[in-house]
């Protein structure tokens, strides 16, 4: 059974000395598990011990900002130009255009139709 909740706890990425507790006194011998394998209701019965949900996977969170690469700066020293993502370009408002380079990628957020930089040290006040 080592093997069993080691390939297990890898799997769930939980310690085995957790397993092998909740095997030895939660877990039923036949029912659970048998010999050298668990049952589908001993992996369930584990993961509710853990608190692993066994719904539906989520999601992934929409990301609070995207980066934008600056392509150049402009004469005001407020704006860069730069391209989100999907490849397009966008006035991008920072802090001081000074020290920034070209190439750099700078923490962003859409505010109504324009990009503002949030991103530590070139931020837009």
């Amino acid at each position: 059974m080592n093997t069993a909740d080691k390939q297990l706890a890898q799997k769930l990425g939980l310690p085995v000395k957790s397993i092998r507790t909740w095997r030895e006194t939660i877990l039923e011998k036949g029912r659970h598990y048998d010999g050298q394998e668990y049952t589908t209701e001993g992996i369930k019965a584990i993961k509710g011990q853990a608190g692993i949900d066994d719904g539906e996977e989520t999601p992934a969170p929409e990301p609070i900002f995207t980066l934008l690469t600056v392509i150049r700066r402009l004469p005001n020293p407020t704006w860069v130009i730069a391209k989100d993502p999907e490849g397009k370009q966008a006035q991008l408002r920072v802090r001081s255009s000074l020290r920034i380079a070209q190439g750099m990628k700078l923490q962003s957020v859409r505010d109504g139709s324009t990009w503002k930089c949030i991103h530590n040290g070139y931020a837009a006040r």
